[in-house]
Formats: C-alpha cells, sequence, structure tokens
C-alpha cells in the first residue's frame, strides 16, 4: 500500500517521505552503515554508507530538495 508519511532527516530536518510498496530497514548490520533518517514511529528509513545512500521513501516524489541538496553536497566534499 502507498503512504505519506513525515520524516526525521539527520536528526534535525522534516522532510515528508512517500511510501510505494517500500522496502523496510530493519537493522544496520555494519559500523560502516549510518542512519540518515526515521519515520514518524521512530524506524530507520534511509541509510548511507560511504557514498552509497538508500531510502524506503522515493524523495523525488515532492517538491522538497532537502535530500537531493544533501546528496550533491555530499560529492563536493569527496
Amino acid at each position: 500500500a502507498s503512504f505519506v508519511d513525515t520524516n526525521s532527516f539527520l536528526s534535525d530536518r522534516q522532510v515528508t517521505g512517500v511510501y510505494i510498496r517500500a522496502p523496510k530497514i530493519v537493522s544496520l548490520d555494519s559500523d560502516e552503515v549510518v542512519s540518515l533518517s526515521t519515520n514518524s514511529r521512530g524506524e530507520i528509513t534511509g541509510i548511507q554508507q560511504n557514498n552509497i545512500m538508500g531510502f524506503a521513501f522515493h524523495p523525488e516524489l515532492t517538491s522538497e530538495t532537502t535530500i537531493h541538496e544533501y546528496f550533491l553536497q555530499s560529492f563536493k566534499k569527496n
């Protein structure tokens, strides 16, 4: 089922998550993987390992640019 939820991104920003048949992130099995976002229930919805990011929602389906800006900034750092 599809739904929309508010997500905390990098602990201090709120972003809208559009979920469409969303996979669930159940655990972080490596110290190299960090949580980027959580949903309103506190479940992890975004992760990053080095230069790879994954989200359980579709950030491209809203007009918000927070995650896209973070993605582009990560290239400037490397």
